[in-house]
């Protein structure tokens, strides 16, 4: 009887086992088929699956990838092609308009030369320029402004059409000229830049007309694009002008997307430029000096032809003390150009009464002429900016009188550009910081080469532009201290900019905000370091 129960229990022991083992290979081949993602998606499998380990989707993969990225090349090359011939029409219109513009400004300033009796005309021409724009202009007499705030913020949301006023052009073109020949003193860069935005304006109507509609994002890219044009068209500098269109608009940051269209607009404005002013019997600025030399010998040529071009720390201690005054000077420009309005206005608290601004400027003007007893702060004044490459060729207040007089006129409602001047301070002001650092007389041109270039960028907030300038400018022996000065003066020159619409994207003042911060934080103690480690992790301890 025991042996019987003991094969009984033996049994449904040997049964239960099996069962087990069939329980335990139908999990086992159930697996796959309940989570086919863990074996079959190959970014969840630990394992390479059977397919993986063959290289039959390997192939495929890379067969699509280089497929994908011919497709992205050609995509690319096509757009930038079609961007390249839809701005070349701005770049020659741009180039032929700024050469017209130049020669008729050369004109206009050997008139008032020969005649010094038309600067007592100014205020009238004053009134006239004013009534004019504030009748006829509207919008436009934003200038720049009004540019910026179109690429930004468009008014209409049938920007396709094109939002400058195509009466910017003209308008802007006569006020510039007006305002030389009797005497104000004013740059050339805004009135290209204007003309020939209103001109890419106008070219997105007649593109309309035509059956292309260019899309918000298109009609931007072309503004941008005509921004370069202009710039290049009437300095001569194309590269720098490409890349002051693409920093011009945020400070910080560069819009890629139009670098194709920016690049052939400039080059195409400033071929044509050159083309139409040599035809006329003129040409662009040129800026030489003294050849930098360890003798006292000198010679006629660029900066780029100096034999002492070597790097030294002593005169890039000089560079980096130089930077700073050139930040803080461009800051004092940049004041004035939005101060001097607004204490204008409060003055004649009455809109009727804004006919009276540039009555006021431009006696103002006429007396800081005759109380300074010259007339190089009239005008655009180059041939100053010339003599500021020459050791003791400028008086020490040059760059504060120039000031003074742009501010006052530009701020009157009379029009013109700002850079021009910019050029004229920071040349002065560099020669003025040779002599109080007692360089040698002939490394005075260095610095007002870097002053040239640097006060431009950090007035305008387009350090990287001033910097390519210089180069091309000056050539690329100097390219370390122009890039210091640019970018130092840049910073030094804090949130203050000439143009009020242009956006900022970090501000120049967050490194020394960031160690401000810094300073603000209470120190670690040890106790505090004990509180922290007694918090660890469970996996650590």
């Amino acid at each position: 009887m025991d042996d019987e129960v003991a094969d009984l229990f033996r049994t449904s022991a040997v049964v239960e086992e099996e069962s087990d083992d069939t329980e335990q290979e139908n999990v086992v081949e159930a697996v796959p088929s309940e989570l086919p993602s863990l074996t079959t998606d190959p970014r969840l499998s630990l394992l390479p699956s059977r397919s993986s380990v063959s290289g039959q989707p390997k192939k495929r993969s890379l067969t699509k990838r280089i497929t994908r990225a011919i497709k992205n090349h050609v995509e690319s090359a096509v757009a930038g092609s079609l961007w390249a011939l839809l701005v070349f029409p701005v770049g020659v219109g741009a180039g032929v308009l700024c050469a017209v513009f130049l020669y008729v400004l050369e004109k206009c300033t050997e008139v008032r030369e020969d005649h010094p009796w038309m600067l007592f005309l100014l205020p009238i021409a004053g009134v006239v320029i004013f009534l004019v724009n504030k009748h006829l202009g509207k919008d436009a007499v934003k200038g720049m402004n009004l540019i910026l705030d179109e690429i930004w913020e468009p008014r209409s949301a049938q920007k396709q059409r094109g939002s400058i006023p195509t009466r910017m052009a003209p308008l802007v073109l006569f006020s510039t000229w007006a305002t030389h020949l009797f005497g104000g003193s004013a740059g050339r860069e805004g009135t290209a830049v204007q003309m020939s935005v209103s001109f890419a304006s106008t070219y997105a109507h007649f593109l309309r007309w035509c059956g292309v509609n260019l899309q918000k994002d298109d009609t931007r890219i072309l503004f941008i694009a005509s921004i370069g044009a202009g710039f290049g068209g009437v300095f001569g500098t194309p590269m720098a002008a490409a890349i002051f269109s693409l920093e011009v608009l945020k400070s910080g940051i560069l819009s890629h997307d139009a670098t194709i269209p920016s690049l052939v607009a400039s080059i195409t404005a400033d071929w044509f430029g050159r083309y139409v002013l040599f035809k006329l019997g003129s040409s662009h600025s040129t800026y030489y000096s003294p050849c930098l030399r360890d003798n006292s010998h000198t010679c006629e040529g660029l900066i780029s032809e100096s034999l002492d071009a070597d790097f030294t720390i002593v005169v890039l201690a000089q560079v980096v003390f130089a930077s700073i005054i050139f930040g803080l000077v461009a800051s004092l420009f940049a004041f004035g150009m939005h101060t001097w309005p607004t204490l204008l206005k409060r003055l004649l608290r009455e809109p009727r009464y804004h006919v009276l601004m540039p009555v006021i400027g431009g006696l103002l003007v006429i007396a800081l002429r005759y109380a300074v007893d010259s007339d190089v702060y009239l005008g655009i004044g180059v041939d100053t900016i010339k003599e500021a490459f020459y050791p003791r060729k400028v008086t020490g207040y040059a760059w504060l009188m120039k000031i003074i007089f742009t501010v006052i006129t530009l701020g009157s409602g009379f029009k013109g550009g700002e850079v021009t001047p910019l050029f004229f301070i920071g040349a002065c002001t560099g020669n003025v910081i040779a002599r109080v650092l007692q360089v040698p007389d002939d490394q005075t041109n260095l610095f007002a080469a870097l002053g040239f270039v640097a006060t431009f960028g950090a007035a305008t907030n387009t350090p990287i532009a001033s910097m390519v300038m210089g180069v091309e400018l000056f050539g690329g022996a100097h390219t370390i201290y122009i890039g210091v000065a640019c970018f130092l003066a840049f910073v030094a020159s804090g949130s203050h900019r000439i143009y009020s619409a242009q956006k900022s994207a970090t501000g120049n003042k967050v490194v020394l905000s960031a160690i401000a911060k810094a300073f603000e934080k209470p120190r670690m103690s040890i106790s505090s370091f004990r509180g922290r480690s007694a918090s660890r992790p469970t996996l650590l301890k």
